[in-house]
C-alpha cells in the first residue's frame, strides 16, 4: 500500500465489492466526473481502483479533481498532496544520484513530472511544485547536456518565476525575476530552444504587466508598453497551442486595454480569431480566460467592434465548458466580465454585486488576497461607475 492509499481510506467505505465515497458517489461515478472534470481524459475506473489498492499514484492534476469533487478542505487537500510527493521521493530514490535509470526512462520522468507541474501551477499547487522541482533537478544530473532535459529544466524554471510574481509585491516584480528571465536566455541559446526564448519573454512580460499596475502614473505607460514589446517576442517565438503563448496574449491585452492602445487590441483580437481553432482541449480555461480579458480591453480601447462580447461568445462555442473549480481562472474572468460590464455602465446592480461577492468567496477558498481586495474595491464603488485612465 501507499502512503496516498492510506490516506484516502478516510474518503470511502467499501461494503464487500462495492466502494462508496462520501458524498454518496460510487467509484464509477467519481471516475467518470474526475474524466469530466479533467478534459474527457486521464483517469477511468480502472486506474481509481489502482490507485486506492496503492498499485499505482495519482497525478498531480488527478489528485486535484479528487480533492474537488469530494469538497476537500484546504488541510486535507495538502495533506493527500504530501502523501503523494512522499511516494512519488520513495519510487524514484534507487534511481537518484545514481546511474541505474536509463537516459529514456529518466527522460520520460521528467517530462511527465514538467508537464504535470504546469497543471499543478495553474491549480494553485505552488507548495508541492518545490519538491517537483528537486525530484527533476536530480533526475537531470542523469542526462547533463541533453537538449531536452535543459528545456524542461527551463520550464520548471519559468514557473518559478511566475510563483515569485504571485508571492512579492508587485512593484518587485521586474527586478525579482528579471534574473530568472536571463537564464532562461541563456539556456535557450546553449539549447537551441525557441520555447525558452519565449518563456524568457513572456515572464517579463508578466512582470511588466504586474509592476504596471501599481505604479505611479509617470511610469505607468512605460511599464505597459514594456509588458506589450515582450509579449509580443514570447507569442511570436511561441507554438499557438502553447498555454504560455496565451497567456502573452493575455498580458498583451491588458496592457493595451489600460493605456487605450486600440491597434494593440486589434493585433491581439485577430491573433485569437486565427489560433482559436488550432487550441486543444486541454487549454480552454487559457482560452476562455483570455476572451475576457480581451473583452474588456475592446471596451476600454473605444474599438469599433459592436458587439466586445462576441469573442468570448466564439470561444464558448469551441470550448462549451465551464471554469467553475479552475481557480484562478475563475476569479479572473469574473472579475474581467464585472469590470467590462461596469466600462458598458450596465444598470443591472445586482447581477454586479452577485458576481462579485461570488469572486470574493472564490478568492477566500484559494486564498488569493490581492484578488479579495481587488474585488471588495469593486464593490464598494458598485455605484458609481469606475473609469480606466
Amino acid at each position: 500500500m501507499s502512503t496516498l492509499s492510506e490516506a484516502i481510506k478516510r474518503y470511502y467505505v467499501r461494503e464487500g465489492n462495492r466502494i462508496t465515497f462520501r458524498d454518496s458517489r460510487s467509484l464509477n461515478q467519481l471516475a467518470f466526473a474526475m474524466w469530466e472534470w479533467l478534459g474527457c481524459q486521464q483517469i477511468d475506473p480502472s486506474v481509481l481502483s489502482r490507485v486506492l489498492k496503492g498499485e499505482r499514484l495519482f497525478t498531480g492534476s488527478q489528485l486535484k479533481a479528487f480533492c474537488v469533487l469530494l469538497s476537500l478542505s484546504k488541510n486535507e487537500e495538502q495533506n493527500l498532496f504530501s502523501c503523494l510527493h512522499h511516494d512519488l521521493n520513495v519510487s524514484l530514490e534507487p534511481y537518484l544520484n545514481t546511474t541505474n535509470i536509463s537516459s529514456s526512462l529518466a527522460r520520460e520522468v521528467v517530462y511527465e513530472l514538467t508537464n504535470d507541474a504546469f497543471v499543478m501551477f495553474y491549480h494553485g499547487e505552488y507548495e508541492a511544485l518545490n519538491e517537483k522541482a528537486e525530484i527533476i533537478k536530480e533526475l537531470a544530473n542523469i542526462l547533463r547536456g541533453d537538449s531536452e532535459t535543459e528545456e524542461a529544466l527551463g520550464r520548471n524554471m519559468y514557473l518559478k518565476g511566475r510563483m515569485i510574481l504571485i508571492d512579492i509585491l508587485p512593484s518587485l516584480s521586474v527586478p525579482c525575476v528579471r534574473p530568472i528571465a536571463q537564464q532562461l536566455l541563456k539556456m535557450s541559446r546553449n539549447s537551441h530552444s525557441q520555447l525558452l526564448l519565449g518563456y524568457s519573454h513572456a515572464l517579463l512580460s508578466d512582470a511588466y504587466y504586474a509592476a504596471g499596475g501599481y505604479s505611479d502614473s509617470s511610469v505607468k505607460y512605460e511599464l505597459y508598453r514594456t509588458s506589450i514589446k515582450h509579449a509580443k517576442m514570447a507569442s511570436n517565438n511561441l507554438p499557438n497551442n502553447d498555454r504560455e503563448c496565451l497567456s502573452a496574449l493575455r498580458s498583451m491585452a491588458a496592457s493595451a486595454c489600460y493605456i487605450h492602445d486600440s491597434d494593440t487590441v486589434m493585433y491581439v483580437l485577430e491573433r485569437v480569431r486565427h489560433i482559436l481553432p488550432l487550441q486543444p482541449e486541454d487549454n480552454y480555461a487559457s482560452i476562455l480566460h483570455l476572451c475576457a480579458t480581451l473583452s474588456k480591453a475592446l471596451v476600454a480601447s473605444s474599438s469599433q467592434i459592436p458587439d466586445p462580447f462576441s469573442i468570448q461568445i466564439l470561444a464558448e462555442r469551441y470550448f462549451p465548458r465551464s471554469l467553475t473549480h479552475t481557480g484562478i481562472y475563475e476569479i479572473s474572468t469574473i472579475k474581467e466580465n464585472v469590470e467590462t460590464l461596469l466600462l458598458l455602465k450596465s444598470q443591472d446592480k445586482g447581477y454586479l454585486e452577485r458576481q462579485i461577492k461570488q469572486g470574493i468567496d472564490l478568492t477566500t477558498k484559494y486564498d488569493f488576497p490581492r484578488h479579495e481586495r481587488h474585488f471588495s474595491k469593486l464593490l464598494r464603488t458598485l455605484y458609481s461607475i469606475p473609469t480606466y485612465e
